[in-house]
């Protein structure tokens, strides 16, 4: 378990956030920093040659979003926390895998997640080359390895397999994003979203009965003896048609109900406006200073352009009425 939080600790995120836009020019910020803070509080007896305790009693692990979070506070920012609640699932059930067992799920569950995000623009965002993810999460060694050795074939097909079988109980599925081919399930099978698919997968534990089936991610057509139930014989250099062969993969979303009932909560403890006196230019300047705002920075927020905040602080511009209402919420005045 602390060594699965310590590879959330690794994860990095780099944000693009546009905080104003003149004729010719982008006025941006591209914060990078940890995805996660995580703190490993281990208690036992120490050992002096080693330096660590070999055998803790207790680990308490405290896990918290990082810096990089705080750009999510104003309004250009509110309309991406779906993108936070997102990644706190991928914590959630990444902290439910075995690291000892479940390695290569461990680490394809983070790349895909995150790979995802940064392949949003592309035609099939979904789309990967066996190959490719592999070379993504475990050395290119062990790859040759395998291309050279028959049982170490062997166990890193069956290691995939295991693999794709703990992402699809996990809420991952096929997605047919505009691509020729077609996606089809082994059996049929209704898959829930994210935290229901983990829960169901701890129900089927519980009970001995597995309820999660294998889903089919490979693009059609595949050769049968692709399938990890497949008991056919494979054909000779089978493993360099499989790393070549594509599968289309989607991360799970939050579940719709959850989400709801989080933007439930926001709207049920929003503070009531302050509208005793008027609104200023020297009150919005005032407080965009107390936040070390730059005017580039609050007319990205709010969506317009430079100058009207200049005309608005210096007095040139009146307030508008929509505006205001706006520079209150984001300025909290």
């Amino acid at each position: 378990m602390a060594s699965i939080a310590y590879a959330l600790s690794c994860l990095m995120v780099k944000a693009v956030w546009i905080e104003g836009r003149g004729k010719k020019q982008i006025d941006a910020s591209t914060p990078i920093g940890r995805m996660w803070e995580v703190l490993i509080d281990s208690h036992g007896q120490f050992d002096w040659i080693t330096g660590k305790i070999n055998e803790p009693d207790e680990v308490y692990i405290t896990i918290r979003p990082g810096l990089w979070t705080a750009h999510f506070l104003n309004q250009a920012g509110s309309k991406a926390k779906e993108a936070l609640y997102q990644f706190g699932y991928l914590a959630l059930n990444i902290l439910k895998l075995d690291p000892y067992h479940d390695e290569l799920t461990l680490r394809l569950a983070i790349h895909l997640t995150l790979d995802v995000r940064i392949r949003a623009r592309d035609r099939n965002p979904y789309e990967y080359r066996v190959k490719t993810l592999l070379e993504a999460v475990i050395p290119e060694a062990m790859i040759q390895e395998a291309r050279q050795n028959s049982e170490k074939a062997r166990g890193l097909f069956s290691r995939w397999n295991h693999a794709l079988k703990l992402l699809a109980s996990l809420g991952w599925q096929p997605a047919d994003s505009g691509h020729s081919g077609s996606l089809e399930l082994l059996a049929p099978l209704s898959v829930p979203e994210a935290a229901e698919a983990a829960e169901a997968a701890e129900t089927t534990n519980q009970s001995g009965q597995s309820q999660s089936q294998n889903r089919v991610f490979y693009t059609q057509p595949y050769p049968e003896w692709l399938a990890s139930e497949s008991k056919l014989k494979k054909p000779r250099g089978w493993i360099d048609l499989w790393l070549e062969h594509k599968l289309m993969i989607k991360p799970p979303h939050p579940i719709p109900e959850r989400m709801d009932s989080l933007m439930n909560h926001r709207k049920a403890s929003v503070k009531p406006l302050k509208t005793s006196a008027p609104l200023t230019g020297a009150d919005v300047k005032a407080a965009r200073k107390e936040r070390r705002w730059t005017q580039a920075k609050l007319a990205g927020t709010l969506k317009v352009h430079q100058s009207l905040i200049a005309k608005i602080e210096s007095g040139d511009r009146p307030i508008r009425a929509d505006l205001e209402t706006d520079l209150r919420r984001i300025l909290d005045l």
